[in-house]
């Protein structure tokens, strides 16, 4: 007797089939095979429902990831955007090119402008009560007089328009 698996081959079943068709094959044999054959259909029928079931469910697995897929692709360029922008302005920030900037909220642009600061004390016709006068020292050191205490900065200052 030939033993059949749970995977018999092609082989096994056409060695089953010409023995039970042999004319030496008894009766006890050919029912031995019968019931060997209708397990293995059984088993068929079986393993083809767990195999639908599995692809049903890929399919459905796949059908739910593709949206996953669409978001992450969308939050992905929505991020390669944003670096961008931020590459350009650090370039921009950091003077590189002080043309202008284009951003979503508006455009950045440098402003210089020059502040009068104060170190120390000025003398008294720079001052109006308790304060110095800062437009006024500021215009006598552009025309190149010296004011004791005080001095001009530079400054860049960013806008946003």
């Amino acid at each position: 007797m030939q033993p059949i698996y749970n995977d018999a081959s092609l082989v096994q079943i056409d060695t089953l089939m010409e023995e039970y068709n042999s004319s030496e094959c008894t009766d006890e044999r050919r029912a031995e095979i019968e019931s060997l054959l209708l397990g293995l259909s059984e088993q068929k029928e079986v393993r083809i429902d767990e195999l639908y079931k599995s692809y049903c469910n890929a399919e459905q697995e796949s059908a739910g990831v593709a949206p996953l897929i669409k978001r992450l692709s969308d939050r992905r360029a929505m991020a390669n955007k944003k670096m961008a922008t931020a590459e350009r302005l650090i370039a921009f920030l950091q003077g590189e090119g002080n043309k202008g900037e284009t951003i979503s909220g508006g455009k950045l642009t440098w402003r210089k402008s020059t502040v009068t600061l104060i170190s120390g004390d000025v003398p008294q016709e720079y001052r109006k009560p308790g304060e110095p006068m800062l437009t006024e020292i500021k215009k006598a050191i552009q025309q190149g007089i010296e004011v004791p205490g005080a001095y001009l900065e530079e400054r860049n200052n960013l806008q946003i328009k």
